[in-house]
């Protein structure tokens, strides 16, 4: 029997299913949330920017970030979560992976999946699911896994 894993997924919060065969129900195995990344960025940055001044022009101004920290903290959660299914991975728990992603949390897994974990995904759905029932949820899988 192949267990298929659903990997459903946005910026502040995710949940896996299990998918045993085509008729059996999803099975919602773990819930994650990353409250932080649902913070304002004033409330994530604790600091003002750095400041620079320019050669020969008279005055500062603030150091733009290459990131916000709001991006950060997604990162982060994606990185997380890739952690959690490598872990499945090699436990041998999940031979097929369905990923289930708000667009741009997508490429952020998609970033920090390494090539093992990357290998068992078998679709991939740039849609916002994280709330929605399990019952919704199997309705967008590609057919031959939701019959």
């Amino acid at each position: 029997m192949t267990t298929t894993w659903i990997l459903v997924a946005e910026r502040s919060c995710a949940r896996i299913f299990a998918l045993q065969n085509r008729v059996a129900p999803l099975q919602e195995l773990e819930s994650l949330v990353h409250p932080q990344s649902r913070l304002k960025e004033s409330e994530l940055v604790s600091d003002h920017a750095g400041k620079l001044s320019d050669k020969g022009q008279p005055g500062t101004h603030a150091a733009p970030s290459a990131t916000s920290a709001k991006e950060k903290e997604a990162e982060l959660f994606a990185r997380q979560l890739c952690q959690r299914l490598e872990q499945g991975r090699a436990q041998q728990q999940l031979e097929r992976l369905v990923v289930i992603a708000a667009p741009d949390f997508l490429g952020l897994l998609r970033q920090q999946m390494g090539a093992a974990l990357r290998a068992l995904v078998v679709a991939e759905l740039d849609k916002n699911l994280a709330t929605a029932s399990a019952e919704q949820i199997r309705s967008h899988l590609p057919e031959h896994l939701a019959q």
